[in-house]
């Protein structure tokens, strides 16, 4: 009562609300989120006289929120339980995610490996740059030998398996 009760009160002193999540109970006394919608109406000379509300039903979209989030997690945990170097990497060739091992192979933090230049951290920038396009290219590269140069100036040979996740990229 009192979330609904601030809502009625937000919509007076806005005048409209959008999206405002609240808790239905329905006779079984089972809980129904609802998103509320509510706009003050307005007599001829601008008083406001009451509010139009309405509220949607969104059990499936926060099923379907919740499935999409534990997707993600078991996702990410299959990533990050790789012992193998794994990053994503845009057109441009700008890490945008990293696993663990990808930090523990580099020296580097996650937030330093993301947004930076792939081919940065090797021996040879262009070669790397080359089969980054290349995968963009054909799709996939298989056994691209790299020397990867850690933060400790250590040179570590490589060989890489790229591909494209998602069709709709190339």
């Amino acid at each position: 009562p009192e979330a609904a009760d601030m809502g009625i009160e937000l919509t007076y002193q806005l005048e409209k609300i959008r999206n405002y999540e609240l808790n239905l109970i329905n006779s079984k006394k089972d809980l129904i989120p609802v998103s509320f919608n509510a706009s003050v109406f307005k007599d001829s000379q601008g008083g406001v006289i009451g509010i139009f509300a309405a509220a949607r039903d969104i059990r499936e979209s926060k099923k379907l929120l919740t499935d999409l989030e534990n997707a993600k997690n078991y996702s990410r945990s299959l990533i990050e339980s790789s012992p193998d170097l794994m990053v994503t990497i845009d057109r441009q060739g700008i890490i945008t995610d990293v696993n663990e091992a990808a930090c523990e192979l580099t020296g580097c933090t996650r937030e330093e490996l993301i947004d930076s230049e792939f081919s940065t951290y090797f021996e040879e920038p262009d070669k790397a740059f080359k089969g980054v396009g290349l995968t963009f290219e054909k799709g996939k590269v298989s056994m691209y030998e790299l020397t990867l140069i850690n933060k400790n100036k250590e040179r570590i040979e490589v060989s890489f398996k790229m591909c494209i996740r998602d069709r709709s990229m190339q």
